[in-house]
């Protein structure tokens, strides 16, 4: 009876548990950047803010929106850097649902931004 229920537990994960990638390729700018340390996706998911954390040493933020028509992910906006080295500007960041608004986080405190 607990194997059962046990693989009853599992189907959904078995059945419904594959993710499909959506566009090209997100990668850093250098070996060992971390990009991806910090990830936030919008609601909808086509919006990506992702933290380079060793990114000059100080960390990062860029921000991506998928285009649907090209199949790739673009850049949105200028990268966001720490102002501190070591800080690792970026490991935690939230983006709000609609995307919209984007607060990284440092060791040192909190940086808002709005697009």
């Amino acid at each position: 009876m607990k194997q059962f229920l046990l693989f009853l537990m599992l189907c959904p994960l078995l059945t419904f548990g594959q993710w499909e990638q959506v566009g090209s390729d997100i990668r850093g700018d250098a070996t060992g950047d971390w990009l991806g340390r910090g990830l936030r996706i919008s609601a909808d998911g086509t919006r990506i803010a992702g933290g380079s954390v060793n990114a000059n040493d100080v960390g990062k933020v860029m921000v991506f929106d998928y285009d649907e028509g090209l199949g790739f992910w673009m850049q949105i906006g200028s990268d966001i850097f720490g102002e501190d080295v070591g800080e690792e500007f970026g490991q935690n960041l939230d983006l709000s649902s609609d995307g919209t608004i984007l607060t990284p986080f440092r060791f040192s405190g909190i940086q808002d931004f709005t697009t």
